[in-house]
């Protein structure tokens, strides 16, 4: 079940047609490089694609982190207009809590303050991949590409 981890921001798991529909999501963000959902359209429904992978010990690599960057800038973008946005990987646990604190951040948000409201609303968070908030508070914080 996706959760509510900033103004009309969601974190989920591996979305469905009905689950999309049941949370009336405006733009859904696919974030797991293995499970693009290849073929889903929805009406009325932006799929933005931002395949990532979730090894722990892979840092990003530099195209990864170009695509994060758009994504979550086009995330923050869709939020200010008060569209629902649904950030969602496999599990919700790592790769679409990032971009949602990226998304958070580029908002204008400090890093260790997107990464503390995404952890805290949603349970076990950036938990099992570390490499992911080190990515927003050292280099994406620090202003570093």
């Amino acid at each position: 079940m996706p959760t509510q981890v900033w103004d009309h921001l969601f974190v989920g798991s591996a979305p469905t047609p009905d689950s999309i529909a049941a949370g009336k999501f405006d733009v859904v963000v696919l974030c797991a490089a293995e499970d693009q959902r290849d073929g889903l359209k929805l009406p009325r429904v932006e799929i933005l694609r931002c395949p990532i992978t979730d090894h722990p010990s892979d840092p990003l690599t530099r195209q990864e982190l170009a695509l994060s960057m758009n994504v979550g800038l086009a995330v923050a973008e869709r939020c200010a207009r008060g569209k629902r946005v649904l950030c969602a990987c496999t599990k919700g646990l790592d790769r679409s809590p990032f971009i949602a604190c990226l998304a958070i951040e580029l908002a204008g948000v400090p890093a260790a303050k997107a990464i503390a409201a995404v952890k805290k609303a949603r349970k076990g968070a950036l938990n099992a991949n570390p490499r992911f908030e080190g990515v927003l508070l050292h280099v994406i914080s620090d202003g570093e590409p």
